[in-house]
């Protein structure tokens, strides 16, 4: 028995007329088709966002490793020079 007949079969059993049961009964069911349409479209948006963020974190780890590295350099060629002269050989 499908979800169609179910619903006009209730609403039969309440005492709606038959027309109007069947009426009823196919909105509702084009009600669901269409609330699946939109679950379906709101669900590929998300798998979208989700993708756009992986790879815009992605992007950004990557700017992290090279600041990383620059804030290194920064801080050898700051630190080198001043620690030479207090070295023995310096």
């Amino acid at each position: 028995m499908t979800a169609i007949t179910k619903v006009y079969t209730a609403f039969r059993a309440a005492g709606v007329p038959e027309d109007e049961a069947m009426e009823a009964a196919e909105a509702l069911h084009a009600e669901i088709s269409e609330l699946k349409l939109s679950e379906q479209r709101i669900l590929g948006a998300i798998t979208t966002c989700e993708a756009r963020v992986l790879a815009s974190e992605s992007k950004v780890l990557g700017e992290v490793r090279i600041n990383r590295w620059m804030l290194g350099l920064i801080i050898a060629a700051l630190v080198i020079p001043a620690v030479t002269p207090y070295l023995p050989n310096g």
